[in-house]
């Protein structure tokens, strides 16, 4: 562990891709930095993780490449994936990330924080389990509160830990976790912007079904009628399948399943 001081605190990193370092820079900033050799490519990923209340957050996330040391076929997977495909798609698939872990991170708030006036030890290092030398990061992020906060951390926190505990959003249905239009999707233009296409397309493919069928009628057009028709309608399924993942996550998460 590097400069642990009031301004956050370093420490060496080592993954099966290569070296780098894990930094953390109060009071919001996450920067982890992967370093895959010299003849090889390194990248950064950047979070701002600021607190809005007991409970809940919001995430800032930038991740970096260095594009011209990247590999082919990889620089060309990233290239597509982060600046040729639309923007709306990748968010999809940043939530998918995130929804791995909200799952958990809620219900672990809620036993963390209320444990700490009723049932659970005071002491952090005695409610958390931390047994690998890869949670050296999250138990240094406990000291830095203890010390640079007296506990506290978050400005709500000096409620004092019943208040807090009373504070707390109740526990969430497993919809409510998995929610990405109120918490996104509405907020942002490029996602906002596609779902509000996808629902005049459904609308315009469901129209397209009715006209399809009714030249079907027609002896003169049923062949087109039907191509028609079978077409808006899968078109429809379409449109209603990416409505639902603007909404709402999946259940389970890709990597918990």
């Amino acid at each position: 562990m590097d400069n642990f001081d009031i301004s956050g605190f370093s420490a060496a990193r080592r993954t099966g891709d290569g070296q780098g370092r894990l930094t953390f820079r109060a009071p919001h900033l996450v920067l982890a930095e992967t370093h895959r050799g010299p003849d090889s490519y390194s990248d950064w990923n950047v979070v701002y993780a600021v607190p809005l209340e007991p409970g809940r957050c919001r995430l800032m996330v930038r991740v970096v490449f260095e594009v011209a040391k990247l590999p082919v076929p990889l620089k060309w997977i990233l290239t597509y994936a982060f600046t040729k495909q639309p923007l709306w798609w990748t968010h999809l698939g940043t939530h998918k990330i995130l929804e791995d872990d909200n799952i958990f991170l809620h219900a672990q708030g809620h036993t963390y924080r209320a444990g700490h006036a009723t049932e659970l030890a005071p002491d952090w290092s005695k409610r958390v389990y931390l047994p690998n030398r890869s949670d050296g990061m999250v138990a240094a992020f406990h000291k830095w509160v203890e010390r640079y906060t007296a506990g506290e951390g978050a400005p709500w926190s000096p409620l004092g830990a019943g208040e807090v505990a009373r504070a707390l959003p109740a526990r969430a249905s497993q919809a409510e976790v998995l929610e990405r239009y109120e918490s996104h999707v509405k907020h942002c233009a490029a996602c906002s912007g596609a779902l509000a296409n996808i629902r005049r397309t459904h609308r315009f493919a469901e129209v397209a079904v009715v006209i399809g069928l009714l030249s079907a009628a027609l002896q003169h057009a049923r062949t087109a009628g039907l191509v028609v028709a079978a077409i808006s309608f899968a078109a429809t399924r379409v449109c209603a399948v990416l409505d639902a993942k603007m909404r709402i996550g999946m259940y389970p998460p890709p990597r918990n399943a």
